[in-house]
Formats: C-alpha cells, sequence, structure tokens
C-alpha cells in the first residue's frame, strides 16, 4: 500500500471522512468567477480568494481539501482561451490546497470530471479523455495528493477511464455518478450496478454527485446524453 493509499483508508478506518464542495459557485456568488463556463480561473487570477475559501472550510470541519480544478481539463480551457494556462491552473490549485491542508491536518484530493469529450460508441474519444486526465493528475500528483476525486460522470466508462488513470499513478479515488438520467447512466447502468463495478475495479469510495436533489426540490430530468 502507497503512503497515500495509506492515508485515505487509515482515515476512513477511524470513520465519517468529511469533505465539502461547490467551490465554484461560492467563488461565483463572490464575484470573482463568471457565470457559464465555471472554470477555475480564480486559482490564478484570485488565489487568495481560493486560499480564504479553503480555510474557511477547513475551519468548518472539513477533512479533505480538494484541488480546484474541476472544469480545469484541456478541452473547457480551450474553449474560454485559457489553455495556455492548463498546467500552471492545475499545479497551482493542488499547492493552495496543500498549503491550507498543512494549517489542520486535512487530506489533500486531486479532482477530475466528467470531459464532455467521451462517446462510448467512438473508441477514439476514450483515448482524448485519457490522454486530459492523465496529464491533469499527473501534474497533481507531483505536486502532491493524497488521492483523487473523479466526479459527476454521466458515463460509467468514462469515470473507469480516470479511475484506471488514477491507479497507474498510485493514487486511491473516490469515484461518483451524476444522476442525469433517473435510472441508468448515459452508457445504460443502473446506477447501483455501475457503483458495484467501480468498486469492483479497485475504487476507495464510490457514489453519486450532482444533478438531481431531493425529491420534492428536484427539477425535471434533463436528457445529456448524446
Amino acid at each position: 500500500m502507497t503512503e497515500s493509499s495509506s492515508a485515505l483508508a487509515d482515515r476512513l478506518a477511524q470513520g465519517t471522512v468529511l469533505g465539502a464542495e461547490g467551490y465554484v459557485f461560492e467563488l461565483e456568488r463572490r464575484g470573482y468567477i463568471k457565470a457559464g463556463a465555471y472554470v477555475p480561473e480564480a486559482v490564478l487570477d484570485f488565489p487568495d480568494a481560493v486560499t480564504e475559501l479553503h480555510r474557511e472550510f477547513l475551519r468548518a470541519g472539513a477533512d479533505v481539501m480538494v484541488a480546484l480544478t474541476y472544469y480545469a481539463h484541456r478541452e473547457k480551457l480551450r474553449q474560454v482561451g485559457r489553455e495556455s494556462d492548463l498546467e500552471a491552473m492545475n499545479r497551482q490549485a493542488v499547492r493552495l490546497a496543500r498549503e491550507v491542508a498543512a494549517e489542520g491536518g486535512a487530506l489533500v484530493a486531486g479532482n477530475v470530471c466528467n470531459t464532455w469529450a467521451y462517446d462510448p460508441r467512438d473508441p477514439a474519444t476514450a483515448d482524448v479523455v485519457r490522454a486530459m486526465y492523465a496529464e491533469q493528475l499527473g501534474w497533481a500528483a507531483e505536486e502532491g495528493i493524497d488521492f483523487v476525486i473523479a466526479e459527476t460522470n454521466d458515463y460509467l466508462g468514462e469515470a473507469l477511464i480516470a479511475l484506471e488513470v488514477s491507479h497507474e499513478l498510485g493514487l486511491p479515488a473516490m469515484v461518483t455518478l451524476a444522476s442525469t438520467q433517473p435510472a441508468r447512466t448515459c452508457d445504460g447502468y443502473d446506477y447501483a450496478e455501475a457503483c458495484r463495478i467501480l468498486a469492483g475495479h479497485g475504487a476507495a469510495i464510490v457514489g453519486l454527485n450532482c444533478d438531481r436533489g431531493p425529491p420534492p426540490r428536484s427539477p425535471p430530468f434533463r436528457t445529456l446524453c448524446s
């Protein structure tokens, strides 16, 4: 077991490991990020604001500081004209998270998300996704993270790619699916079965994240699968 694997496994063995996200939305509310693409530009443009938000989560009881790299992948940054900032943004995000984590003995998580580039009908897209995850998580691993959060996956196939890349880097992973469809992933897997498959492939933590809230307040399901 690697040191990173041990750090997460030890915390889980002791009980609940509390994490918190919503960084991008909170920074948007505070005026640091524009609504729309929701890329984490503040990591480079307003690093003090990101550091302070990490610190607030730490004071509130979070055991994990999540590097703010959701949507900091090549595809998204190309769309907003900041592809040249890709490496700097990913490395800086981990450094900011590590700085605050050290203040309270928290774990540091690298973060990747759905890419919008994956299509199970086109095998070539799997290579595109793998390359994006490999560069993001490669930089995160070099900067020093304890585990990976791969989240809001519409497709089980894409989630498995993130899990494989994490393991190739010697990192444990928490993998979550986004329930954009009522009962199944976009590639046709029942959500419970998809979680079992991820666990069977070695995911340390599995679950659902985003898109569907409590039934009384849930909006109608959107069809996002192609």
